[in-house]
């Protein structure tokens, strides 16, 4: 990976990777819980003639000092709306993308929300995609888990959650994923899920159905990609989300054979962007 090419710079209290380009298109990737920019590093050294930012919330950049004190999910969506405002103003003529995946595209939906109460903070945006957001409290195991943890004894809450692998492929997924994780300082990740867990209800479909609707008075165009396990809840999804919207609702795909950390591979990722340029 050509690293160089990248401007890393802090803005907001977010540090961003930008890759420059000249392209009328700008993706900008909220990653997820625990993680950081560097999933979309490969994705965007492959496309350098495409312009994208790849944001990490404040507590999860391992390469910054710890933070005095855990961020809320709506202090990390003012900051993420206010660097999307800055972004629209330095690029008032582009397409603009938001891709969130995981937690992040959770975080798209509390945008949504944030906006509703700010609307002049509110970007124009040309697409969403969503990749595997949470529906309810089901779809949440690695964020329960941390949730229910002591924030100080991080070592116990991988195990709990390696212990609730189904199987070989699921748990070389998990593994890359503690491996990603557990050299950050916890708190901001224990924190952060258990905000998560209380945004979401423990069960049904009517909550996902209203945010997909919120997020897309938004943009013009909205995509939401899911993992294979989601098969069987896409039709609940699918049947909340058309009960409280009119027009231009969001395109729903289950892609078979994906799982949840392949969404975020550069290939699969290409793809799901291409749909919504």
């Amino acid at each position: 990976m050509q690293a160089m090419r990248f401007v890393k710079t802090r803005d907001h209290g977010l540090t961003c990777y930008e890759q420059k380009a000249g392209s009328k298109t700008l993706a900008i990737f909220l990653h997820g819980l625990g993680l950081d920019a560097g999933d979309y590093l490969s994705f965007m050294d492959s496309r350098p003639d495409e312009h994208t930012i790849a944001i990490t919330l404040p507590g999860f950049d391992i390469d910054q000092p710890p933070i005095s004190r855990p961020v809320s999910l709506a202090e990390h969506a003012a900051s993420v709306s206010a660097f999307l405002s800055h972004t629209r103003r330095r690029f008032p003529d582009k397409d603009l993308t938001l891709v969130g995946f995981s937690l992040g595209a959770d975080m798209v939906m509390r945008l949504a929300e944030h906006w509703h109460q700010n609307p002049s903070e509110a970007p124009k945006l040309r697409s969403v995609l969503l990749l595997d957001p949470n529906v309810n409290h089901s779809t949440m195991t690695i964020s329960r888990v941390f949730a229910a943890s002591d924030p100080d004894k991080p070592l116990e809450a991988f195990k709990n959650l390696l212990a609730l692998v189904p199987d070989l492929l699921v748990l070389e997924a998990i593994c890359a994923y503690v491996l990603r994780v557990a050299g950050k300082d916890f708190r901001p990740i224990w924190h952060l899920a258990k905000d998560m867990v209380d945004y979401w209800e423990p069960a049904g479909y009517g909550q996902i159905g209203r945010r997909l609707a919120a997020v897309a008075q938004y943009a013009e165009q909205v995509r939401v990609a899911f993992s294979a396990p989601y098969s069987e809840k896409l039709p609940m999804i699918t049947e909340s989300l058309g009960s409280v919207i009119d027009s231009g609702p969001p395109h729903l795909e289950v892609l078979e054979g994906v799982e949840h950390f392949d969404l975020i591979r550069a290939d699969i990722l290409a793809a799901q962007l291409q749909h919504v340029r």
